[in-house]
C-alpha cells in the first residue's frame, strides 16, 4: 500500500464520521487520554469514598473535583504539565465546559494559598495518586497505538497531530517522520 493510499484511507475514516482532519485528530487525542483520566478517577473516588463527579454541591464532593482538576492540570495541561491537554479538553472529558475547569482551577489556587489543612490534605491526595498510579505503564500502549497511527499519515497530518500534544514544536522541521522522536 502506499503512502498515498494510505492518506486515503485516513481522509475517508473521519470523514464518515463527518469530522474534519482536526476534529478528528483532536477527538483521537481525547480518546488516548480517557483511560488515563478514568484511572485517575477511580483512584479519587477510593481515596474520598464517594464519586467525585457525581452532581452535588457538597463540600466534600467540590473539593474532591478541585484536587481531581489540580492533578489533571499538574501533569497533562499545557501549561502546567506536558502540553497534552487543554481545559476545553479537561472538561469535555469530565463532561463540563473549560469554564468550570478554569473556576475549580482559581478555587484551588485561592484555598491552598489560604487555609493550610486543605493545601496539606492535597499535598496527601496528590502523594497517594502518584504511589497507587502507574500511569507511565498505562501510556506505553497508548503510544504505541499512536506511532502507529502516524506511520499511515503523511508529513503534514503528522506535524498537525504533533502540534496537538506539544506547543513547544519547532515550526520548522522538515521530513516528519524521521526527526519525531518519541
Amino acid at each position: 500500500m502506499t503512502k498515498q493510499q494510505k492518506q486515503s484511507e485516513f481522509e475517508e475514516s473521519f470523514s464518515q464520521l463527518g469530522l474534519s482532519e482536526y476534529q478528528y485528530i483532536k477527538h483521537l487525542k481525547l480518546e488516548l487520554f480517557r483511560p488515563i483520566l478514568e484511572k485517575v478517577k477511580r483512584e479519587m473516588d477510593d481515596i474520598f469514598g464517594i464519586n467525585i463527579l457525581a452532581k452535588t454541591r457538597t463540600r466534600k464532593y467540590i473539593m474532591a473535583r478541585q484536587f481531581f482538576i489540580r492533578y489533571i492540570d499538574m501533569r497533562y495541561n499545557s501549561k502546567e504539565g506536558n502540553g497534552a491537554l487543554t481545559s476545553d479538553d479537561i472538561g469535555k472529558l469530565m463532561g463540563c465546559t473549560h469554564a468550570t475547569i478554569i473556576h475549580a482551577r482559581h478555587s484551588y489556587i485561592n484555598l491552598s494559598q489560604m487555609d493550610r489543612n486543605y493545601r496539606e490534605e492535597a499535598i496527601s491526595v496528590f502523594f497517594r495518586l502518584d504511589n497507587n498510579l502507574n500511569i507511565e505503564a498505562e501510556h506505553e500502549p497508548l503510544r504505541d497505538e499512536l506511532i502507529s497511527f502516524i506511520s499511515n499519515c503523511d508529513g503534514l497530518t503528522i506535524k498537525r497531530i504533533y502540534s496537538l500534544f506539544s506547543e513547544d514544536m519547532p515550526i520548522a522541521i522538515q521530513n516528519y517522520p524521521e526527526n519525531i522522536s518519541v
